[in-house]
C-alpha cells in the first residue's frame, strides 16, 4: 500500500500519479476526498467532468470518497453536481451506527445506490474492532443494528427475520416493523421466500437445508 500526498487538484497531479502507477505497478487507487481533488466547486459539472477524465487517464480502478449533503435525501447521491453520481459506475452510501458502546469498535452499513453492471447489491454490514497492532473486520447483519436496520431493504429484513425458522405473515410484519400488505407484496415478488402448506412463510434456503 502506497500513500501519496497531493496538495493540488487532481488535474494538476495526474502526470505524477501516472508515473507512480507505472513505476509501482499499482492496480487500484483511493481518493480521499473528491472535494479536495476538484479544480473548481464540487457543485460545478465541469469540475466533476475534469475529475473523471483525469482518473480514467490513469487506467486503473478507483474508489473516490465523497461527502453528502444534509438535505432530507442527501444520502442518495454525493454532494455537488449530479455528474458525481452520473459519472460513477457504482455508488455506495456508508453510514456509521451510533449504537457502538465500545470506543474501539465501529459498525457501519454500506448501501448500494447505483450499479451500472447489474442490479443493486444488498446492503452490507461491517464491524471494525481496532487494537494496538491490528484492526479486525467482520460481517454483521444490519437487521440487528437498531439505528441502521430501517435503511435496509424490506427483503433483507424479511430474510433476516426468517433465519431462525418459518413465521406467519402477521408475525413477520411485526418483526420487520412493516405493513402487512408491503411484506406480503415483497414475499410474492421475491424468489427467496415461499409459503408453506400451513400458510407460514419460509426462506427458500432454509426450506432446502
Amino acid at each position: 500500500m502506497l500513500y501519496v500526498r497531493c496538495d493540488r487538484p487532481l488535474v494538476a497531479e495526474v502526470d505524477r500519479l501516472r508515473r507512480l502507477v507505472s513505476g509501482q505497478a499499482l492496480d487500484y487507487i483511493v481518493f480521499d476526498s473528491v472535494a479536495f481533488a476538484c479544480d473548481g466547486p464540487p457543485e460545478s459539472a465541469e469540475a466533476a467532468a475534469n475529475y473523471f477524465r483525469a482518473v480514467r487517464s490513469l487506467g486503473l480502478g478507483s474508489m473516490p470518497i465523497a461527502h453528502v449533503s444534509k438535505s432530507e435525501n442527501g444520502d442518495q447521491k454525493p454532494f455537488g453536481s449530479a455528474f458525481w453520481h452520473s459519472g460513477a459506475r457504482a455508488t455506495w452510501f456508508v453510514s456509521k451506527s451510533a449504537d457502538d458502546a465500545d470506543a474501539g469498535t465501529l459498525t457501519v452499513g454500506l448501501f448500494n445506490r447505483k450499479a451500472n453492471t447489474g442490479p443493486l447489491r444488498p446492503a452490507v454490514g461491517l464491524e471494525l474492532s481496532s487494537g494496538a497492532e491490528r484492526t479486525d473486520v467482520r460481517r454483521v447483519d444490519l437487521a440487528d443494528v437498531s439505528d441502521l436496520a430501517a435503511k435496509v431493504s424490506a427483503w433483507q429484513r424479511i430474510k433476516s427475520a426468517l433465519r431462525h425458522g418459518p413465521m406467519t405473515l402477521d408475525a413477520l410484519a411485526g418483526e420487520v416493523e412493516g405493513k402487512r400488505a408491503t411484506v406480503a407484496r415483497t414475499i410474492r415478488r421475491s424468489k427467496q421466500f415461499t409459503k408453506l402448506d400451513d400458510g407460514w412463510i419460509s426462506s427458500v434456503e432454509l426450506r432446502g437445508a
